[in-house]
């Protein structure tokens, strides 16, 4: 509470009127007790036990030792005091706008009143009576009456006629001794007020107030920026849990979306000025009392504020508010005095029922606080006990003791609303924030960050570019947008319940040595997961592929391929690092592709790492070997016959998987022919393709063995057998020579692709003179796989690719594709077979290459 210096003359107990004061204002709070939030600091859940405090009276205070001499306070007219707007609405709608005038106070605050409007509180028609006739007043209003006292608040118009400012000092000082200085006005006539209004409190007890206007805290501008630039709102200072304000609004979308959704919408009350709809905008916005694009004497102040507490998350437009994805808006211009505002938000949320009230005003009371205090206590009361709205207002932006001048900020200073104050980007109270050092209810009570994004232009349609807006006007809707994110995740609970969470969860924190009263930063994720009932647990991570202890080659690749599960149960990407050093830049939920390492044991670790900073690892060792080069022999093809007359083409193919399947080097490969009956090596040769002469192997089987090692000395082979036969007696084979394709032919292609050969050979018999290329067969071979290019018609009725008694396999174009067993290893090995009138086969052979171009 603010320090108010009271101080009473001793005999003031003695004064008829002022005990008449504090009968009255006795009996109608008979039953309440103060507002003491030391009280309600031990009491985690339910109705907020906070009650308005009764106004103070003689009896509350200890006497002076001097009482004060009317010649404490001075009154003058300042033509320099100009009030913000000169007019306010007509009351209801109906009549003349109303004079505004300005009182400086002798403590040198500055403040506006509707001129010769005071507000009064009875529990009974006939003191009314009495009142408007002892002062010519002229009842404009009257509020409705209160449900547990049966108190009426009256809006009424004085007669300056009947008004004795002689008495005034005397009075005023009656009532509020503190006064000690020059009291300052804009307007002579505020003077007729004052008297009429002193004369009432200290001769006849009324409880009376000036009709004062609330006005907004000033917004601080940073530059226009395109929104595009913004990047993701998870980063943004305000929003963000690793950032140092740690507000933690990403991390309570993330809970509540994950655990419960956004099913449970809010409606929040914005008593603001100003509001011109826009992209985000909640989907369900009403305008009560007022009209949108109104912007009274606050121009679009109310926009901004509505985009700090529900701007629309993930539409591409504008900014982003915590209620974003729960909120409905209600919104309620500030309009006139204190009398017919307080009366209207009490009404609308009566009506309304919205779960949440925010207030970016104030006004600053600098005569008659106290009864004013308890009177819009008493509304607001209603607001929260009655109809179940919390409300949060602005704390100001004057970087101030609200605890220590001689005004009441109001509503800032209310028990039975909840005052926030603003947080720079360094979690510390920014130099511009009102702050508290009280540590019970009418302080500064909470923290939330001081700036946030607007829009630039809000005035214009369509236009989402925004601009950094700063001030306590965002601190509490951004902390009023928190509070209905919490009503969210937990419909049932009261008001009281919502801000004792919001209490208990925020951090105690050191906000800056001046202080000295509440220290709590608003935690959104802690609220949240409070109201839910859940705890904080850091990710967990599994990795998938590939299994433990995983055996690959050095140029093989494989996929690391991880789950990781946030505390909201919402999935997290996920990043890689092989022995330390990290592999995949950006965090992904996609597979990860590594390969090309060296022989051993690498270690994977796969972390993920939530929006609060918490981070789950799970780790896999996977074992690199050097593996065995993978040979495979063209020719001869298994279970070839040849006649020992006929030369036999040796060729192969290697590769390498620790070499990213490259073939080995020529130096690397070599053939071995062996003799089945004895063991003997009969024939030697190196690199990839030999030719065993005619009449070099004797007639009987061997073995073909085609071996290759790599450089780690890992050796892989493959073996064929070839049966050398007798020429049958008296015969002779035919002579064979290969015109195409070429020894060593190669072709590139494209995948899926095949490569266009010729085959031209021609054949003769010492018997039959020149063969026909009828009775010539093409075949392809590589490994196990044998495909007939060409058959002439004469081999076989139906047979090879062109039709009987014409098929002429002498000199033809085919078309040969890739292996399809062995893709890297694509040397086909292409024989000619020519077979004489006596069916006996000559052969020759040439090795072609079919391989796949990239690029």
């Amino acid at each position: 509470m603010r320090n108010r210096l009271l101080s009473l003359w001793s005999l003031i107990a003695a004064i008829a009127a002022v005990a008449v004061l504090a009968a009255t204002l006795t009996s109608t709070s008979a039953g309440s007790s103060p507002d003491d939030e030391t009280a309600a600091e031990d009491t985690p859940a339910g109705p907020d036990p906070a009650t308005d405090p009764e106004p103070l009276t003689a009896s509350d205070l200890d006497p002076p030792a001097e009482p004060p001499s009317p010649d404490q306070v001075r009154f003058a007219t300042d033509a320099a005091l100009r009030p913000v707007v000169a007019t306010v609405e007509p009351l209801d709608g109906a009549g003349e706008p109303r004079p505004v005038a300005r009182i400086r106070s002798t403590g040198g605050t500055e403040s506006d009143i509707v001129l010769d409007e005071l507000i009064v509180s009875f529990d009974d028609p006939t003191p009314l009576d009495e009142f408007l006739e002892r002062t010519g007043a002229t009842l404009l209003s009257s509020d409705e009456p209160d449900d547990d006292t049966g108190m009426t608040d009256h809006l009424v118009r004085i007669d300056r006629a009947r008004s004795d400012r002689d008495g005034l000092a005397a009075d005023l000082l009656a009532v509020e001794p503190h006064h000690d200085g020059e009291l300052a006005v804009s307007d002579d006539a505020v003077f007729d007020l004052l008297a009429v209004a002193s004369a009432e409190a200290a001769g006849h007890g009324v409880p009376v107030s000036l009709n004062w206007l609330s006005a907004r805290a000033d917004i601080h501008d940073g530059e226009i920026t395109e929104d595009p630039s913004r990047g993701d709102p998870f980063g943004w200072s305000w929003i963000s849990s690793d950032r140092p304000q740690q507000a933690g609004i990403d991390a309570a979308w993330q809970l509540l979306a994950g655990r419960k959704g956004f099913g449970h919408h809010v409606g929040i009350l914005i008593v603001d000025g100003g509001f011109y709809p826009n992209a985000d905008f909640p989907a369900d916005a009403k305008m009560r009392r007022g009209a949108w694009r109104d912007g009274h004497r606050y121009d679009d102040h109310g926009t901004q504020v509505t985009m700090a507490a529900m701007g629309r998350v993930d539409n591409d437009f504008g900014t982003a508010g915590p209620a974003g994805p729960v909120a409905d808006l209600v919104a309620m211009p500030v309009a006139g005095g204190i009398f017919e505002l307080y009366r209207n938000i009490r009404k609308v949320v009566r009506d309304e029922r919205p779960g949440v009230v925010n207030m970016s005003f104030g006004a600053e009371i600098t005569v008659f606080q106290d009864l004013t205090e308890w009177r819009l206590n008493r509304q607001m009361r209603k607001v929260r006990d009655d109809y179940g709205a919390l409300a949060f207002a602005s704390a100001g932006n004057d970087g101030r003791n609200v605890d220590g001048n001689d005004a009441l900020t109001a509503p800032c200073e209310l028990t039975a609303v909840k005052c926030v104050g603003g947080m720079d980007g360094d979690a510390a109270r920014h130099d511009s924030s009102n702050y508290g050092t009280g540590t019970g209810g009418g302080s500064v009570e909470i923290y939330g960050p001081y700036c946030t994004l607007g829009l630039a232009n809000p005035t214009v349609p369509g236009d989402g570019t925004t601009k950094t807006v700063c001030g306590t006007s965002f601190a509490s809707p951004v902390v009023a947008g928190i509070a209905a994110l919490v009503r969210s995740a937990a419909p049932h609970l009261g008001p009281g319940d919502v801000w004792a969470i919001l209490r208990d969860t925020a951090r105690d924190t050191d906000l800056g040595a001046e202080v000295t009263g509440h220290r709590r930063r608003v935690d959104a994720y802690g609220a949240v997961a409070a109201a839910l009932g859940v705890g904080y647990e850091e990710p967990t991570v599994v990795i998938d592929a590939p299994a433990p202890d995983f055996t690959v080659a050095q140029e093989d690749f494989f996929d690391l391929e991880a789950t990781a599960t946030s505390f909201a149960g919402l999935a997290l990407p996920v990043s890689w690092t092989m022995d330390g050093d990290p592999i995949n830049a950006n965090p992904t939920t996609d597979p990860v592709t590594v390969g090309t390492l060296a022989p051993g044991r690498h270690r994977f670790e796969a972390r993920a790492t939530d929006v609060r900073g918490g981070s789950g690892v799970a780790v896999v060792e996977v074992v690199v070997e050097n593996v065995a080069p993978d040979v495979s022999i063209s020719s001869p093809a298994g279970n070839t016959y040849r006649y020992d007359v006929e030369q036999v083409l040796l060729s192969g193919a290697s590769s390498d998987a620790d070499d990213l399947w490259q073939a080995l080097p020529e130096a690397n490969v070599a053939w071995t022919v062996r003799r089945l009956s004895d063991g003997a090596v009969v024939f030697e040769a190196g690199g990839y393709e030999g030719m065993i002469p005619a009449g070099h192997l004797a007639p009987g089987d061997y073995e073909v063995r085609f071996v290759g090692t790599d450089d780690g000395a890992m050796t892989g082979s493959d073996s064929s057998l070839l049966t050398i036969l007798d020429v049958p007696p008296g015969e002779s084979l035919p002579s064979v020579q290969v015109h195409s394709p070429a020894f060593g032919e190669s072709h590139g292609i494209e995948s899926g692709n095949e490569a266009a050969l010729t085959l031209h050979a021609s054949a003769t018999d010492p018997e039959d003179g020149v063969i026909a290329g009828n009775r010539f067969r093409w075949v392809a071979e590589q490994g196990d796989t044998r495909v007939v290019l060409c058959e002439g018609s004469a081999l076989a009725e139906g047979g090879g690719l062109l039709a009987p008694g014409s098929g002429d396999c002498s000199n033809v174009d085919v078309m040969l594709g890739i292996p399809p067993e062995a893709p890297v290893n694509s040397t086909w090995t292409i024989t000619v077979e020519v077979y004489d009138s006596a069916d006996l086969p000559a052969r020759a052979s040439r090795p072609v290459t079919v391989q796949a171009v990239v690029g």
